[in-house]
C-alpha cells in the first residue's frame, strides 16, 4: 500500500478515535451567558402562550441551579399554565428558588402561608420566616 495511503488512514483513524472520546465524555457546563439567553427563550415563549416548551426549557435551567427558573415553574404550576395545576410541586419550586436567593418565591411563599391555599392551611410561623427573606438586601 502506498505511503501517502497509509498516512491518511492512519488520519482517519485518530479522528475517529478522537471523535469517540469526545463523545464520551460529560458535556461541559454551558456558559452563564447561554444560560441567560435560555432564560430569555423560555420567557419569550412563556408570552406567545408556549407553555410546554417554557416549561422544558426552565426546568432544564431549574436543574442547572437558576432560581428565577424555579421561580417561573412555580408559577406555571400554581396558575396551571400549559399543564394542570399543582401547588405541592409550585411549593417545591418556590422552596428551591427561595433557597437559591429568589426573593420573588420568598415573597410568594409568604403570601401562600399567610393567606393558606386550598390543601395548604395558613402558617404564620412559615409566612414571617419567608417574609424575612424575601426583605434581606442582597
Amino acid at each position: 500500500m502506498p505511503r501517502h495511503l497509509l498516512l491518511l488512514l492512519a488520519f482517519v483513524l485518530l479522528v475517529s478515535a478522537a471523535q469517540v472520546q469526545a463523545q464520551a465524555e460529560p458535556a461541559s457546563p454551558r456558559s452563564p451567558q447561554a444560560r441567560m439567553i435560555d432564560g430569555y427563550l423560555a420567557y419569550g415563549q412563556f408570552k406567545m402562550g408556549r407553555y410546554a416548551q417554557a416549561f422544558e426549557i426552565w426546568q432544564r435551567l431549574a436543574e442547572e441551579g437558576d432560581a428565577d427558573a424555579a421561580f417561573q415553574l412555580g408559577v406555571m404550576l400554581e396558575d396551571g399554565r400549559g399543564q394542570p395545576a399543582d401547588l405541592e410541586q409550585a411549593l417545591t419550586y418556590y422552596r428551591q428558588a427561595s433557597d437559591a436567593g429568589s426573593q420573588r418565591a420568598a415573597h410568594r411563599l409568604a403570601a401562600l402561608y399567610a393567606a393558606g391555599a386550598p390543601g395548604l392551611p395558613a402558617d404564620p410561623t412559615l409566612s414571617r420566616h419567608y417574609q424575612a427573606l424575601a426583605d434581606t438586601d442582597d
